[in-house]
């Protein structure tokens, strides 16, 4: 049989982030369906600016909600303007109201930002 993949989970979001350092050759970083939660996508987006040559972050079907989208958008606020390479983040269908999607895309800037 084939074994199920595994899901990174919150903790295995926390040390891929801290892995992330400096990380010179890594472009694009899919994540989707990691089971990250709101505190792993945190972490993986607070990394972004130690990662410069990562363009692409795909966060798809995370569980992130909305409770707590604060943190996100300030991880946002604050990776963004420092990440020159980065073109595009994808948080779509992680239970974002699209009413507060609003709120996510201003705090990126002219950065394309799916959700």
């Amino acid at each position: 049989p084939i074994p199920k993949p595994r899901r990174l989970g919150v903790d295995g979001a926390i040390l891929l982030a801290e892995g992330l350092r400096g990380c010179q050759p890594l472009a694009s970083l899919d994540l989707s369906g990691g089971a990250l939660e709101l505190q792993g996508c945190v972490e993986i987006i607070s990394r972004i600016p130690q990662t410069p040559n990562l363009k692409i972050v795909m966060l798809n079907s995370n569980s992130i909600g909305s409770e707590g989208l604060g943190a996100l958008r300030e991880a946002l606020s604050k990776a963004v303007p420092k990440s020159p390479a980065l073109s595009s983040i994808a948080l779509v269908n992680n239970g974002i109201p699209q009413e507060e999607a609003w709120t996510l895309r201003k705090a990126a800037g002219d950065l394309e930002l799916k959700v």
